[in-house]
C-alpha cells in the first residue's frame, strides 16, 4: 500500500512517471472517485491509495499452442457418452429379456408336466406318437384325463396287448394310433374361438368331431367315426356313435406347436 499526504501531494511530477498517474493523484485531492484505486480516510490529513486487484482472467494460449476446450465441450461428451450407454442397452434390453424368459413347451412336454395327462401320454408313447406332439404341426388336443381312460380298462389292455397290468404282447399300433388321432384336430382352436359358435371339423384320423361352443364348458363330440364298424371301439354298429359329448374341462393349455383340452371321457373312433 502506498500512501500519500494530502497537504504536500505535488502538482506536477517529475519526468518519467506519466500523466496519468498525475492525473489520477489530482482527482484523489478533488474528491472524485478514481477507477481502480481507493480512498482511506478522506477526512484525515493522510490517505491511503490502494489499488485493486485484478481479477483473473480466462488463460490464453499463444496461436502455436492448443487453446484449452470450453467446459461445455466436456459436457457435451459426457452426455454423449451417457445416451450412448442408455442407447445400447435399450437395444440390448429384448435379448437379455428373451435369455431369461424360457421358450414355450411343445405339446409333449406340456403333457408331462400334468399328472392329470400321464396316462394319455404313457398311450402315446405306445403308440409311436410322440414324435407328432412334438412336430411343428399346429395342432389342437383334446385329452382325456386318467379318470376318463381308467373308465375302460379292459379295452386299454387289449390295445397294450396286456392282462392284468402285465406285459404279455405287443401293443396293437394301429388301433391305438387310431384312437389317439381321434384326439387331434388341426391347427389351434381355443376355448375362445368357440365361444356361442358349433363347428364340425376333422380328426386327423379321418373322423369328425363337434366342437359346441354354445355351452358352459364346451364340449367335443364324435360325430362320425374314422373307419365304419371295422374300426369302431364298441360304441355302435356301422360307424354310428352313441358315446355322449366330452367336456372340457381343463381349457387352453398352450403349447409352442399347439393347445391342449383336458376332457372328461374318452372319444372312441
Amino acid at each position: 500500500m502506498v500512501r500519500f499526504d494530502a497537504a504536500v501531494l505535488p502538482t506536477t511530477l517529475p519526468p518519467g512517471l506519466g500523466s496519468t498517474l498525475l492525473e489520477k493523484m489530482q482527482r484523489l485531492r478533488s474528491g472524485n472517485p478514481v477507477p481502480g484505486v481507493a480512498l482511506l480516510g478522506r477526512n484525515s490529513s493522510a490517505c491511503a491509495v490502494q489499488q485493486r486487484r485484478a481479477q483473473p482472467g480466462p488463460r490464453i494460449f499463444p496461436s502455436s499452442r492448443l487453446q484449452e476446450p470450453p467446459r461445455s465441450f466436456f459436457m457435451t461428451i459426457h452426455r454423449r457418452t451417457l445416451l450412448g450407454a442408455t442407447l445400447g442397452a435399450t437395444l440390448a434390453a429384448p435379448a437379455v429379456l428373451r435369455a431369461q424368459v424360457p421358450s414355450m413347451s411343445d405339446i409333449a412336454n406340456t403333457l408331462a408336466g400334468v399328472p392329470q395327462f400321464s396316462r394319455f401320454l404313457e398311450l402315446a408313447q405306445r403308440g409311436g406318437e410322440l414324435v407328432r406332439l412334438r412336430g411343428t404341426q399346429d395342432l389342437t388336443l383334446f385329452v382325456p384325463v386318467n379318470a376318463a381312460i381308467d373308465r375302460h380298462p379292459a379295452l386299454i389292455q387289449d390295445l397294450l396287448g396286456t392282462e392284468s397290468g402285465n406285459q404279455a404282447g405287443a401293443a396293437d399300433q394301429f388301433r391305438l394310433g387310431a384312437l389317439l388321432t381321434h384326439h387331434m384336430v388341426a391347427g389351434v382352436s381355443t376355448t375362445q374361438s368357440l365361444t356361442g359358435t358349433v363347428r364340425d371339423v376333422p380328426s386327423i384320423n379321418g373322423g369328425l368331431l363337434r366342437l359346441d361352443g354354445r355351452s358352459t364348458p364346451p364340449t367335443v363330440a364324435v360325430v362320425k367315426a374314422s373307419g365304419g364298424a371295422g374300426s369302431n371301439f364298441g360304441t355302435g354298429a356301422g360307424g354310428q356313435n352313441l358315446q355322449p359329448p366330452a367336456r372340457i374341462i381343463m381349457p387352453d393349455l398352450m403349447a409352442s406347436n399347439g393347445v391342449v383340452h383336458g376332457i372328461d371321457n374318452m372319444l372312441l373312433p
